[in-house]
This record gives C-alpha cells, sequence and structure tokens, in this order.
C-alpha cells in the first residue's frame, strides 16, 4: 500500500458516511424546492389567466414560467434518485436484521482509525533511558 492509499481509503470512507447521514435531509431540501417550484408555476398561470397582459409582461411571464419549471425538473431528478437510496436503505434495514447497527459499527471504526491516522502527526517520543546528551555521545562514538 502507498502512503496516500489509506488517507484515500480514509477520505472516501468519511465522505461516504457522511453523504449517507445526509441522504434525508437533502431529500427534504429538494422537495422544498419542487413544491417551491410549483407553487410559483401556479403564481405565474394564475396571473396569465386572471390579468389582462401585454406582449411583453406574457413573454417574461413565459420565460420565467420555463425557468421555474428547469429548476424543478433539477430538484425532481434529485428527489427520484435519493429516494431511490431511501428506499433501498429501508429494505435492508427490515429485511437484514442488524444491517443498521453493522453500517453505524463500520462509520465508528472510520472515525477511529482516521483521528488516529490525523493524530500520529502529533507525535513525539521521550527518551526513558537515553538521555538527549548521552544520545549524541552514542552518535559520536559512531
Amino acid at each position: 500500500m502507498k502512503k496516500n492509499d489509506i488517507e484515500e481509503l480514509l477520505f472516501f470512507g468519511n465522505g461516504f458516511f457522511s453523504c449517507f447521514k445526509e441522504v434525508v435531509s437533502l431529500n427534504k431540501l429538494y422537495l422544498e424546492g419542487m413544491t417551491n417550484a410549483d407553487k410559483a408555476t401556479q403564481d405565474i398561470l394564475h396571473n396569465i389567466e386572471l390579468n389582462t397582459l401585454s406582449s411583453l409582461e406574457k413573454t417574461k411571464s413565459v420565460t420565467l414560467l420555463s425557468k421555474i419549471r428547469k429548476d424543478r425538473r433539477y430538484y425532481k431528478d434529485k428527489v427520484e434518485a435519493l429516494e431511490a437510496i431511501i428506499e433501498n436503505f429501508n429494505t435492508l434495514k427490515t429485511t437484514s436484521p442488524g444491517f443498521e447497527k453493522s453500517l453505524n459499527k463500520l462509520a465508528n471504526c472510520f472515525g477511529i482509525v482516521s483521528k488516529k491516522y490525523k493524530n500520529r502527526e502529533k507525535r513525539k517520543y521521550t527518551p526513558r533511558i537515553i538521555k538527549n546528551e548521552n544520545l549524541e555521545k552514542e552518535k559520536e562514538k559512531v
């Protein structure tokens, strides 16, 4: 294993678990974005329906409607992907007893290893028997 292999493994492992925890909150955020886009669409359609608009105002409304529909598509695509992950995770939780507990243990393991790996740079050794001056004398003899 190369020196960076462990760092990469820890980086991707920790990233995976932090993303996994964020799936539900991200899904909620994207659902909210979809809902807001739906409401904005209704606002524009009602404005077109109930008000007398000039050609320029109609053009601006259609342009805005197009942008909002593209935003909604973005949110909907995200929701579909995240809901697939959530559904599969829930299926694994119900069909595999202990799955969630094992996953949490693995996440904790990555956290512990990361902490130890980062702390290795701070370590230092204090000699117990050979003091610095004795060590210097030994180096001179060799």
